[in-house]
């Protein structure tokens, strides 16, 4: 992929200073290359630690994947839990369903402990059935996790399933207002800092080098123009309206095994 991605829904407001691009040299003990929400997660964690991080931007805080979603923060993955076994094992699945609960708990408490104004939600969210087979998978989904520590309920009349803990948010205000708490606690942020080499204990800018104990690369669509690793990027189109009075759908949906979603 190349070349900027066209304006986000999230990301059309009220314009920003942008942080300071990297010029000349720097230490780190961690340098991360990309400030989305996987970057910024790892920097505040880390600094959290005491480590101080360095974090180089191509572009701007949140301007790729993590400012152009639809804002939801779900357990499991897209398909539903028995579709997931089936394309994962139901061990693998199992441990990313448990992994994902732990890191809703964690956003909750980084949005409470820094005051991250985002829009937060907990309001669930729904999972439509798209025909009967996936239907009987909702079905089947709800029945082997259901439990005192999954909350989900069956709406037969509309062939879904209503899982009660999950949510909602504004993405980039949540990745900016993580980026903000990072830097309190020492991290570095350096936007419109193209990355041009990376090594195990250095990446390169066009400015300016810095060397690190360790570097992490979080760059999702575009890694392949630093790694030889293969991540294939999906195109995806997003519709929005403009606001709507009343209330039409109370929390977000999922639908057709993740391939549609929407919430309002």
């Amino acid at each position: 992929m190349t070349g900027a991605p066209p304006p986000s829904l999230w990301l059309d407001g009220p314009k920003r200073a942008r942080r300071a691009p990297l010029e000349g040299d720097a230490t780190a003990d961690v340098a991360i290359v990309g400030a989305g929400i996987a970057g910024l997660s790892a920097a505040y964690a880390l600094a959290r630690e005491g480590a101080r991080p360095i974090v180089l931007e191509r572009d701007e805080i949140a301007g790729a994947a993590s400012g152009r979603n639809a804002g939801f923060i779900l357990a499991g993955v897209a398909e539903n839990y028995v579709a997931a076994c089936r394309r994962y094992g139901p061990e693998r699945t199992s441990r990313i369903w448990r992994f994902t609960v732990a890191n809703r708990v964690l956003l909750a408490a980084i949005a409470q402990r820094h005051r991250i104004e985002c829009d937060l939600a907990w309001k669930g969210s729904v999972q439509q059935a798209g025909d009967d087979e996936e239907w009987e998978e909702i079905r089947e989904s709800a029945r082997a996790l259901g439990s005192p520590n999954v909350r989900v309920s069956l709406d037969p009349e509309h062939r879904s399933a209503v899982y009660a803990e999950d949510g909602e948010m504004h993405p980039v205000r949540f990745v900016r207002g993580l980026a903000d708490a990072a830097e309190g606690l020492g991290a570095r942020i350096h936007e419109s800092s193209p990355v041009i080499e990376v090594a195990r204990d250095r990446v390169a800018t066009r400015a300016g080098t810095v060397r690190a104990g360790a570097v992490v690369i979080a760059t999702n669509a575009f890694t392949a123009g630093l790694t030889s690793a293969r991540i294939v990027p999906i195109r995806g189109q997003v519709l929005a309206t403009a606001p709507v009075a009343a209330r039409i759908f109370p929390r977000p949906v999922y639908a057709h095994r993740g391939y549609r979603y929407w919430r309002q």
